[in-house]
């Protein structure tokens, strides 16, 4: 995990996180990562599903995405823990 603060440049320069996970194996296997979302928050899938927008009252809070060889998209499921 990485944390990059914003350095005060350019006007669009956000503080963001970097989570990296690496899975192995010799076969084949389906992979999942769950990301829990505070009550008032609003996720929805963007085109592709390899990133997901979320919002709070219709602003732009959050940007999740995924990239790598492998690819990945995300989807979007009720639910409380």
């Amino acid at each position: 995990v990485l944390f990059a603060k914003a350095t005060g440049g350019a006007a669009d320069t956000r503080p963001f996180w970097v989570v990296r996970d690496r899975v192995r194996s010799a076969g084949a296997h389906a992979v999942a990562a769950h990301w829990h979302l505070a009550p008032g928050l609003a996720a929805e899938p963007e085109a592709g599903g390899a990133r997901v927008r979320v919002t709070a009252e219709e602003a732009d809070v959050l940007s999740i995405a995924t990239f790598g060889g492998a690819g990945g998209a995300f989807r979007v499921e009720p639910g409380w823990v």
